[in-house]
């Protein structure tokens, strides 16, 4: 079953490309991030936002893991935005630094240390 994720692409006012995840994203349709993060091949920064995603495994971090490189080796922008949960599993697979977690959730925890 491929519809257990909806990908919307879109550009914000910085430049800076999002594609975020919408459902679950796994082993039956990991290939669609694959295919929409292959096409921005000209992309100074891009932001792929999991915060929505309600499931992700091993197939999505491959994805997410072969396009940071990429990118990084190409001189470009990567970066990975979760949730807290996604966050520790990202964290636990030690792939934090190479998916440079966005700076979103540490920006909301420090809000919420305000508050």
């Amino acid at each position: 079953m491929t519809d257990l994720v909806t990908l919307n692409v879109h550009t914000e006012p910085s430049g800076t490309v999002v594609v975020a995840a919408i459902g679950e994203l796994d082993l039956s349709n990991s290939e669609q991030l694959d295919a929409a993060l292959a096409n921005l091949d000209t992309v100074p920064r891009v932001v792929v936002d999991l915060s929505l995603c309600t499931f992700f495994d091993s197939s999505c971090l491959g994805v997410l893991s072969r396009h940071a490189m990429r990118f990084s080796e190409e001189g470009r922008a990567f970066s990975v935005r979760v949730d807290a949960q996604g966050r520790r599993v990202i964290e636990l697979t030690s792939l934090d630094v190479l998916l440079g977690l966005d700076s979103l959730y540490a920006e909301l925890q420090e809000r919420a240390a305000q508050s």
